[in-house]
């Protein structure tokens, strides 16, 4: 039977680009020549002032995914879509809680290597994502009982920003065995857009 472990809450809809010296002027003036106070005010602007940009295909990462809060809702819905149990992360467990369960050697890896803060390598940064609400990613269990809570595991990685961390939802498994993320079913709405221009200069 097809059971569907479904995320519910926060969530995270994000990329970064790499820019070069020229681009930050650029987005820069156009700041200043268009008297706008924040980077955020640039959203509609970018794919026009950046060749080849665009939001969900950059030259760095993007990405969708639940966001680690306590306010995440993992639920179990049977193949009539009735709800078995409904748990917040909180109540979850992580894959050192769950021993009874052969994880493989690299669970607690993460799956994208996810970054936001500049560096020799990369100077220049820009930062867009939008805070989510509603249900983001869900997963298809083949089981021939209702999976419990206990039989769940997930990890979580950090995104560093120069002025904070942002914790997001990574791998989740059942009895071990990683699930694959799947989009079917989501339906949310955007709650906040930010917008950073990142240098090693500011």
């Amino acid at each position: 039977m097809k059971y569907t472990l479904t995320l519910r809450g926060p969530g995270f809809d994000g990329s970064a680009h790499k820019l070069t010296d020229d681009e930050v002027t650029t987005l820069n003036d156009y700041m200043e020549d268009n008297l706008l106070s924040y980077p955020n005010e640039l959203y509609g602007e970018l794919p026009e002032l950046l060749e080849g940009y665009s939001y969900s295909d950059t030259n760095w990462w993007s990405d969708f995914r639940p966001m680690a809060s306590e306010n995440l809702e993992f639920v179990l819905t049977d193949p009539k879509e009735n709800i078995i149990w409904k748990k917040t992360l909180e109540e979850m467990l992580e894959p050192a809680d769950t021993e009874d369960f052969p994880y493989p050697d690299d669970a607690i890896d993460v799956s994208k290597s996810l970054d936001a803060v500049p560096c020799d390598d990369y100077p220049n940064l820009l930062l867009v994502y939008e805070e989510i609400k509603g249900t983001i990613v869900s997963y298809t269990i083949e089981s021939d009982t209702a999976p419990k809570a206990e039989e769940i595991a997930y990890t979580k990685q950090t995104l560093e920003t120069p002025d904070s961390e942002i914790d997001l939802l990574d791998k989740v498994f059942y009895k071990g065995r990683e699930l694959e993320r799947e989009y079917d079913k989501e339906l949310w709405r955007g709650k906040e857009l930010t917008i950073q221009i990142n240098t090693l200069n500011n």
